[in-house]
Formats: C-alpha cells, structure tokens, sequence
C-alpha cells in the first residue's frame, strides 16, 4: 500500500510519498481472526451463480460482514461495541479506556461499520482517548484545505486527494481524512447506457445519494472482488462523488466545482487501478460491435485519465470467452493508449479526446484538465459551453502544453485568442502537424494584463512561396522562403509544408524555437507593423497566423528584433504579438555559414536581429546579434481581422 506523511496538506506532500506508513505507537494484541465473506452471506447467491471468480468469496482478517456493518450500535451498545472492536482487532481494551470514545457514536446510533471506518486507524494507539480529537484536528485541516485551493473560478494546485474514499474493510464511504496517509485504488468504468442502469439506496455511503449501478451487479460483490485484488481503500464515482438526488442534493453542484476536475488525482498516484471494461461489476465478455459502441471504455471521455500502465482487468470469469479477433483489438487499443499516456503530449490527448464521448460535451474539456499537468485547473461548471471551457483550459494550461499547440496547430486560432485553436477547431481536426519530440519551450501569461508570452527567434521578414493551394496529395508540398542576410543580400531556403492548411504567397515574419542550441520548429504570420516614427493607432499589433510549414535551419541563434520608440518604451507588437501564425519544420539545412577568423564555422546573422530573452547563460556571437536582450515576444490576446497583402 502506497502511504503518504501525516503533513498530507502541504503542496509538496506528494513529493514525498513515504513506504510505510507514520509512526504508531502501537501496544501488545493478539492476531484477529479471518473472516470470510461469500456471496451467499453477502448477497443471498449460491457462488455456483456468480460468473466473476473473484467475487465469489474472500477470506482474510480485519473485515466485517455487510450484517455486522449495518447492526445499529444502539443495538449493540457500548460493551458490544467494545467487544465487537477488540476481536475484529485483536486488542483487550477496557470499557473504562475507551468509553468516552465510543459513548457518543453510541448516542446517536451509528451503525458498526462507521464506527469501525472511522476507528480502526488509530485503535492500536497506546493514549485511545485521543482519537477524537486526532479526528477532528484532520477533519479541520481537510476543511481548511479544499477552502484555501479554491480561488474564484480556479483550483490552484493539482494535488487535492479526493473527499471521500470507500472503506472495504469495514464496506463503509468515509471523508478521507479519517486516514490521510494512504492513497486508495481506483476503480475505472464506464457507465453502461440509462435503461440498463438502475439508481438504487444502499448503506455503504449512508443513503446519502442513490447509487446508479447497472443492472445485476451488486456493491458487496465488487467489494470481494476487490478485496481478492488486495486492496484497503478504493474510489469508486458512482459511490465517492456526490451524485445526483438525495437528501443533500443542494450540496452536489459546490462539491463538483472541486472534486470533478481532481478526480485524476485518484488515477495518478493509485498503487493499482481496476477496470471493468463491460460495465461496473460485470463479467468481461466483449463482442465484436463493443469497440463501436457509445458505451466503450475506450471511447468514454473520462476514462482517458484512468489509464494505467499496470491496470488490473476486472469481471474476469476464467474461461477467456473474448473471440481472437475481439482480444487482438482490445489488447492493441490499451497499448495505444498506454503510449499516449506514457507521454501525454497536449496534441496527442487532444486528438485523442476529440474521437471520445460523454453524456456533457463539457466534460470531454474537463477530462483534459488533469492530464495537462497545470499549475492551476478551472473549476467545474456545469452550466459552462465546452468552447467556453477550453478557453480558460488553454489560459492555465502548462506552458510547454501551449507552445505544442503554438507550433503544431495549422491553422489560424478561431477562438478568444488567435494564435491557439478554438475547441471547434480541435473537434473537427484531422491531424496537427507532425510531431518532432522536441521541447518548444513555454508559452507564458501574464493573468493581470491576460497577456501570453513567448522567447524565440524572430526573422521580421521573409517572403513564402509555392504554398497557395495547399496540400493535395500524400507528398508534401514544398515551396521556397526568401530573406535578406546580415549583408543585404537574398537567400533563398528550400521548405516544405506538412500539412494541407493554404499558405498565400507573400511576406512574412517568423517566429522560431529554440532549446539547447536547436531549432527545427518555425511559426510565421502576417505582422502588423507600426513604424516608430509614426504614431500608434492600434498599440495591440499583432503577427496574424496562418499555419505550418518544414523549414531547414543551421545553427541557428536565439534572436528578436524590437523597435525603440522615442520615448524609449519598446513597441511591443513589433518585438512579436504572435496570433495566428504558421510553423516551420526541418532540421540542419538552412543558414548559411561561413569561416571566420578565431573560429571555426559561425552563423551568418539576419537583418536587425538582437538576442532576447536569453536561456543559456551564454553571450551570443557578436556578428549575428547585439549583445543586450530584449523583451519577450507577446502573443495577442485577441482574434483580429485577417490583414490584407498590403499591410504586411
């Protein structure tokens, strides 16, 4: 079991994730006994009955039966209570030790199974008496902490563990703060369709909400079942988050602004996750249409952040009934998407996510949010547009999630800010470009002014031809760049364009990436310009993207150009607002290099070029630029008309 240390609220707790759990002073017991668990007593059913292997017994200690769960420890009172504690625990507590503690639960008439959830993880404690306030210390903290994550319509940090967890030791749904130090299993399923599903009442989580289950499949048996697998705890949604009825219905939609976008955290950091591919609790048994199916785990938007590398195959009935060909489909769709998850690149889970579906065409946006490993995450919003969503998705978005979508996204941004894809665009997009496994860097915001921002190469001008009709055909289009060198002489650059978004023939600016002294990865687009010596109209100027192409380049260095202006304030807009732009590829072919006294092979600089932004702690060759950096480029925040030729 994967346990983590008793500062569980610390943003960093993760970090530290311990192998044992923290420190107990534990007194002198004696083995509890086994107890076993079948279907016939949980459930009524003859275990001849019941196809799932595992979820015909277990046997093993510290577990209750469902009867003795549910006995109302009224009905007990306190000595059978106390008896009940020390034999399922092997202690010899005294009612006088312990009778403070258990009074109160007594009073207001818990059923066994809470009072043994909540219980079981301090009794071996040598000072029992102190459990109650131990409780109420990490029911304050876990109160403090959901509050203090919660910041307008943001979750500021990832690492939020889920708010309840099930207890199947004792079968019952405790917060989970009454042990903090573990980590549950998650249990992955996707919901079978309404009119095979029934919503049905059941003490496990208190009757707090009704519990859609599909049809036939029972909550004691899922609890055998997982028992056999080994584990503790587990998080189950339709048992752990709060659904939709009942009798604190008010409380659902404030519990989901948090709980829904985290529920990846159960999914990330799980010792074992379970997964029922034909539905929760049922048998494995997959036909040929299932892969097509709305109702697939594999086309479920939600289950995109479940996936697991080791996960353990729920509802296995032993006789391997799959067809062959079933088996070879479903064994290739989990090593699929095993490798998009192995390095969960933002085109790749986007790509992946466009093809998925969910009952709210919101949540294929919030099944995103998790994976995308932000700094920050928006809240859920139900009432909220999946468009509306994906905004503010891509503003908290990883930095390097962003540039992907800078660089690899074709064509001109359709939504609040131009240089990255509306959700409209991402639904219906075929493919971006060609992925180069190379890291972008970042494209940064600035939340006070909603400025994005991104440090690159900068060529002002270049002239892009042979790319007007776009992509017919399997080859790549190629076409020509033309710009002046340091000397004011034209090169001309073979390219090459991956994609089938049209490029006219016209000048350009370009925006190129660096990282470790490469770049194989160019955005160009029309730029604004507003000279400096004429006054500024529209101080938003922008570079209007168009989309991607392959570009050769040779060493290159890491360049902008800015404008000073009278004042001398920088002209943001010519230092690089970059919206809609079009990227380049190629790698080692482009610039032209010379031989130089003192050294052996420099890169010939471009026109007014400077070093901005510089990351590598290094002064850049004085021939290709000036020594002193300059600012970042600045994406715009906004879509602006599309500029005509002559105003490039």
């Amino acid at each position: 079991m994967k346990v983590i240390p008793f500062s569980c609220y610390n943003e960093k707790w993760l970090s530290k994730v311990a192998t044992e759990s923290p420190p107990i002073r534990r007194i002198n017991r004696r083995n509890p006994p086994y107890i076993t668990l079948s279907t016939l007593t949980e459930t009524g059913k003859a275990e001849s009955t019941i196809p799932v292997l595992k979820q015909r017994s277990f046997t093993g200690p510290r577990v209750i039966t469902s009867s003795l769960a549910n006995t109302p420890c009224a009905t007990l009172g306190v000595d059978g209570v106390l008896g009940k504690l020390n034999t399922m625990l092997g202690t010899s507590y005294t009612l006088d030790s312990v009778n403070s503690v258990l009074d109160p639960y007594v009073a207001q008439n818990y059923d066994f199974g809470t009072v043994y959830a909540y219980l079981r993880c301090f009794w071996n404690d040598y000072d029992v008496s102190t459990i109650e306030h131990k409780l109420r210390t990490l029911e304050e903290k876990d109160k403090e902490m959901r509050r203090g994550v919660l910041v307008h319509d943001r979750i500021t940090t990832r690492v939020v563990p889920p708010r309840r967890m099930w207890d199947l030791y004792a079968n019952r749904v405790v917060p989970y703060w009454v042990h903090p130090w573990i980590i549950p299993w998650g249990i992955s399923h996707a919901w079978v369709d309404e009119k095979d599903r029934v919503d049905g009442v059941a003490p496990i989580n208190g009757y707090e909400w009704p519990v859609p289950m599909p049809k036939d499949a029972n909550l004691d048996l899922i609890r055998i079942e997982m028992l056999n697998h080994g584990a503790e705890y587990t998080w189950l949604d339709v048992l752990c988050l709060r659904q939709v009825g009942g009798k604190y219905e008010h409380l659902r939609m404030d519990e989901w602004k948090l709980d829904v976008p985290t529920i990846g955290w159960v999914y990330r950091w799980a010792d074992e996750v379970v997964c029922y591919f034909n539905g929760l609790g049922w048998p494995l048994h997959l036909t040929p249409d299932y892969f097509e199916s709305d109702r697939c785990w594999f086309r479920r938007a939600w289950t995109l952040q479940e996936i697991t590398n080791d996960a353990i195959i729920g509802g296995e009935t032993g006789d391997d009934v799959m067809e062959k060909e079933v088996r070879k489909v479903f064994d290739e769709q989990l090593t699929r998407l095993r490798e998009i998850r192995k390095w969960d690149f933002v085109t790749e889970l986007v790509l992946e996510m466009r093809n998925r579906v969910s009952t709210n065409p919101l949540d294929n946006v919030a099944g995103l949010a998790y994976l995308l490993y932000s700094d920050s995450i928006p809240i859920y919003d139900a009432e909220m547009s999946d468009e509306d969503a994906w905004e503010d998705l891509m503003d908290t978005m990883h930095s390097g999630g962003r540039a992907d979508l800078l660089f690899y996204f074709p064509e001109p941004g359709m939504g609040r800010k131009c240089w990255r894809p509306s959700w409209q665009q991402v639904m219906v997009l075929k493919h971006f470009v060609p992925y180069s496994y190379q890291w972008l860097g970042g494209v940064h915001r600035t939340e006070e002014t909603d400025e994005d921002w991104y440090g690159g190469y900068c060529i002002d001008s270049a002239d892009v031809q042979g790319f007007a009709e776009g992509l017919t055909k399997e080859k790549p289009l190629q076409g020509e760049m033309v710009f002046k060198n340091a000397d004011g002489l034209p090169h001309t650059l073979k390219i090459v364009a991956a994609h089938t978004y049209p490029i006219p023939d016209c000048s350009y600016a370009l925006i190129g990436c660096s990282y470790d002294d490469s770049s194989d990865a160019w955005v160009i687009g029309y730029r604004r310009v507003q000279f400096w010596d004429q006054p500024i109209q529209n101080p938003e100027q922008t570079l209007e993207p168009i989309q991607e192409v392959e570009e050769p380049v040779t060493s290159p260095s890491y360049l902008g150009h800015s404008q000073v202006l009278p004042n001398g304030e920088t002209l943001r807009s010519s230092t690089s607002h970059l919206p809609d732009l079009l990227s380049l590829y190629g790698l080692n072919k482009c610039w032209e290099t010379i031989k130089y006294e003192g050294s052996d092979t420099v890169t010939k600089g471009l026109p007014e070029m400077e070093y901005i932004n510089g990351i590598h702690g290094q002064s850049p060759n004085p021939l290709s630029f000036s020594a002193e950096p300059s600012p970042e480029l600045l994406l715009h925040a906004t879509n602006p008309d599309p500029p005509s030729n002559d105003t490039v």
